[in-house]
């Protein structure tokens, strides 16, 4: 029997924050979801690694190159790899460095999918770099969401037009950490374009929304984003 969700986390050379993350899955109230974990070719000492990290828990699966060290491939097509192995009716994702912070983040999402027969679920998140909190929030402008039906008080969960859901976020660039889509819908818009390696989730989602009537949006903060720190290339 399929899971409801598959869970999937590109990665890197990164095992330490990858364990961090899936601590994080793992405290979801959710038992019925599967997580693939794409490995997009660490070096060897990492891979073993990564090899060992997951081989406690029989939900996650481990997708790796045949020859450690390989080139990557990128986030999209790591991305498209996990989803397609996957099985789940719906499809999640979490960054290897970032957490969900919400234990119910999965189940509400299922339970409220499932309900409105809608196709698409985002909730809200906080920026973090270290310890200090950057932005406290990714949705720019909350009139929309009063403005829009309710579906559920707690956690406050509204349904939103494509225009409504895109007053919401105001030109922020979105990530996908807090998104929850049916695989109908990842099928419908085709995933992510393989060839992008930089602001492919804000593409990606805005393909989703221009492929949905609605979007269920949670007010609630469901993920925590790592900001890059001390050597990024991002910070110059």
């Amino acid at each position: 029997m399929s899971p409801d969700v598959t869970v999937v986390i590109a990665t890197r050379n990164r095992p330490a924050a990858l364990e961090n993350a899936l601590a994080s899955v793992a405290a979801q109230h959710l038992e019925s979801y599967e997580v693939v974990v794409v490995d997009d070719g660490s070096q060897e000492e990492h891979a073993e690694s990564y090899r060992s990290l997951v081989a406690h828990d029989k939900r996650i699966r481990l997708l790796q190159p045949l020859k450690a060290g390989e080139s990557g491939s990128g986030p999209s097509a790591s991305r498209n790899r996990g989803i397609f192995a996957g099985t789940g009716r719906y499809v999640a994702f979490l960054d290897d460095d970032d957490t969900w912070v919400c234990p119910d983040h999965l189940s509400d999402a299922v339970s409220l999918l499932d309900r409105t027969g809608t196709n698409l679920y985002y909730a809200d998140m906080e920026g973090v770099r270290g310890d200090a909190v950057m932005w406290k929030t990714w949705f720019v402008n909350r009139q929309p969401l009063v403005e829009s039906e309710r579906v559920v008080d707690a956690p406050a969960t509204y349904k939103l037009s494509r225009a409504s859901f895109l007053k919401t976020i105001k030109g922020k660039n979105l990530h996908v950490n807090p998104l929850v889509v049916s695989r109908r819908l990842v099928e419908q818009s085709g995933g992510f374009v393989n060839r992008l390696t930089f602001g492919e989730d804000n593409e990606f989602i805005f393909r989703l929304v221009d492929h949905s009537d609605v979007v269920l949006v949670c007010d609630r903060i469901a993920a925590r984003y790592a900001f890059p720190d001390k050597g990024s290339h991002s910070l110059t």
